[in-house]
């Protein structure tokens, strides 16, 4: 499953983010439901907004491909 509505998030789910996250509101916002180990991804700014899902395995492999720099734009500097 993946770009939830936030109508279809299980309510009461811990949202955080990077401890390194500044108080700008350019961040994003991950939770996990432990009852089925789904993983929600929103932005910080819009917190009502859209909501991605997807399974932990999934996820891991997103981080991993941020982390590496592979998702980088051309010229952004990381």
């Amino acid at each position: 499953m993946c770009g939830v509505g936030i109508d279809q998030v299980p309510a009461g789910l811990r949202w955080r983010k990077s401890a390194r996250s500044l108080n700008t509101a350019n961040c994003v916002e991950v939770a996990r439901d432990g009852a089925c180990g789904t993983v929600y991804i929103r932005d910080s700014k819009d917190p009502r907004g859209a909501v991605l899902s997807c399974d932990l395995e999934s996820f891991t492999a997103l981080v991993t491909e941020i982390k590496s720099g592979r998702l980088d734009r051309p010229g952004s500097g990381g």
